[in-house]
């Protein structure tokens, strides 16, 4: 009994173990660092080839959810790629491999396995890069465990919890290999926080550090040890910060997450798609009970047969039938309608772009594939993925093939019903905002392509500026207000509270300075998924760091003050 014991501590101590293959001439190597039920989990996979150059294909699977990529290898040339699945399965399932191709003229088929300490999950507050383990992580969770006492858990991560507790810290901060980190922002979830020492940094590749720079500004947060890992992170646009091991900014990240975890969408239904049409059903049912009763008495009176009411009640029923088909069709429609809203952060700085889009559709027929750019990431936003108790759902997980950006396939939107989903996009974006001196106070020209429906900005010494209404290119003289950032996007009940993290970044309610809100009477990135006649005006919320000008006309060559 003890050894049982023995064996069930050390499985909760490691949770996703990565695993070795290795088969004719094929080494496969697999991390899964973490897992994200409501996000992509990634898979995180080394191919080396010693039997010559071959293409293979990777299928990521927990449950029925699927993830493909294809992989060109070279001979004796170890290749890394992150395989995105996304959200997992509810229940009990192991996470999966599968590596499929031909290697130097054979075939090659096997399968690498990660299995987590808790039925195939495992979900970390601080993720610790630190391969010569010089950061003290024990002090870090003593630190945790004597100001965090509750649990705030997630409904839809069903007993997975984001938040952390004094019994939870010393499995929710952990160290993380540097090789084991996705090279895709999307495999980071925005829930997690990552620390990173001098010596991890310098075993970090490009790809997984431009990854970590526009996680961040999509939510997620880095920490760094020491002072002169600073300067490369601002410069990539990271949000960045010099913590130590007991420092109180780690708590406060770990709380501030643990404050958005229990989240339910708001309910968001297509305008006009929520009532039932009732009067065309009830016209139809009045005209069915007149037809099969009083007018098919008489016509089989008439005719001196009636025999015939045998055959032409379950006519009359048949047609009826097919008419209130047609009428339900001719009601609501074939084809697709959405409404949708968006939220962006933009950095004119380095010139991109990260939007949150909510968008609702109805469709009078099933849409089950969709193309999707691939830096995008789709989550589900229906209440029903968010219920309580959904660790025992059965749940409808999408398959993604990522050979050409991502194309989603599975139940994405069902015929005739409301579903809610969110994009979250990372675009390059070379639109901007354009500060002028205007005697005493400020001029502003609209270089983002769409209309200004107001536009409010905070100078260096966080003094308010605002103008209305501005069309594309054009400018207008600000006035000066009195303003304070509201605490969370507007819509933020529709595309998730993780926005509040992103927003707090850019904007919080007390100190920001050199940053804007403008509200905008367009889509400022287009709306990624299936296409539809817009039901209600797409709105944008977008938000960014803006430096007023030191001559003249502000290019936006020099780094905003204020920003990482």
């Amino acid at each position: 009994m003890k050894t049982f014991f023995l064996v069930i501590i050390a499985a909760c101590c490691f949770a996703l173990v990565p695993r070795l293959a290795a088969s004719e001439g094929l080494d496969v190597q697999l991390s899964v660092p973490w897992t994200d039920m409501d996000g992509y989990t990634p898979f995180v996979v080394s191919l080396a080839s010693h039997a010559g150059a071959g293409r293979v294909e990777l299928e990521a699977e927990n449950g029925n959810a699927r993830a493909r990529l294809t992989v060109d290898l070279p001979a004796e040339t170890r290749v890394m790629r992150t395989v995105l699945l996304p959200g997992l399965s509810p229940g009990h399932g192991s996470l999966a491999l599968h590596v499929r191709g031909t290697i130097g003229g054979k075939d090659v088929d096997q399968t690498v396995t990660a299995t987590s300490v808790v039925h195939g999950f495992r979900e970390l507050d601080l993720a610790v890069v630190d391969p010569h383990e010089d950061f003290p992580l024990s002090d870090a969770r003593a630190a945790v465990k004597s100001r965090i006492t509750g649990v705030t858990g997630s409904p839809k991560s069903g007993y997975s919890y984001r938040g952390t507790s004094a019994g939870y810290a010393d499995s929710r901060l952990d160290r993380i290999a540097p090789e084991a980190l996705p090279d895709r922002w999307q495999g980071y979830p925005t829930w997690l926080t990552v620390l990173i020492t001098p010596g991890g940094e310098a075993e970090l590749d490009a790809e997984q550090r431009a990854a970590l720079a526009t996680w961040s500004t999509a939510g997620g947060m880095i920490f760094v040890t020491e002072e002169r890992q600073l300067p490369a992170w601002r410069a990539a646009g990271a949000h960045a910060m010099v913590i130590g091991a007991t420092s109180p900014a780690l708590i406060d990240r770990i709380e501030a997450v643990g404050r958005v975890s229990s989240f339910t969408p708001s309910r968001t239904p297509v305008p006009g798609t929520d009532r039932v049409h009732v009067l065309g059903f009830v016209v139809l049912a009045v005209l069915f009970s007149i037809v099969v009763g009083p007018l098919n008495l008489w016509w089989v009176r008439r005719q001196n047969a009636l025999h015939l009411f045998l055959i032409t009640t379950p006519v009359i029923s048949l047609a009826t039938c097919v008419c209130l088909v047609v009428v339900g069709f001719l009601a609501e429609g074939l084809g697709t309608k959405r409404s949708a809203t968006q939220f962006a952060i933009l950095d004119q700085a380095r010139a991109r772009v990260v939007a949150w889009t909510g968008v609702s559709y109805f469709s009078g027929m099933s849409i089950s594939r969709i193309a999707l750019d691939g830096e995008d990431e789709v989550l589900t936003m229906d209440q029903a993925d968010f219920a309580g108790h959904a660790y025992y759902r059965p749940g409808s997980p999408f398959s993604i093939d990522w050979g050409d950006g991502q194309r989603l396939s599975g139940a994405v939107v069902p015929a005739r019903v409301n579903r809610q989903l969110a994009y979250v996009s990372a675009r390059p974006e070379k639109r901007r905002l354009i500060l002028e001196r205007d005697g005493g106070g400020w001029r502003v020209i609209n270089g983002l392509g769409c209309a200004i429906r107001e536009l409010v900005w905070l100078d260096a010494r966080s003094a308010g500026w605002r103008c209305g209404t501005l069309a594309p290119g054009a400018a207008a003289r600000m006035d000066s207000l009195l303003w304070t950032p509201p605490a969370t996007p507007q819509d933020s009940e529709r595309i998730g509270l993780d926005t509040t993290l992103a927003w707090e970044a850019v904007l919080p309610t007390s100190g920001a300075r050199n940053a804007f809100r403008a509200v905008l009477d367009d889509a400022f990135v287009p709306v990624p998924g299936p296409g539809g006649s817009d039901q209600s005006p797409i709105t944008t919320e977008l938000i960014g760091f803006l430096e007023a000008p030191t001559s003249g006309v502000n290019g936006g060559d020099t780094p905003v003050e204020g920003a990482p």
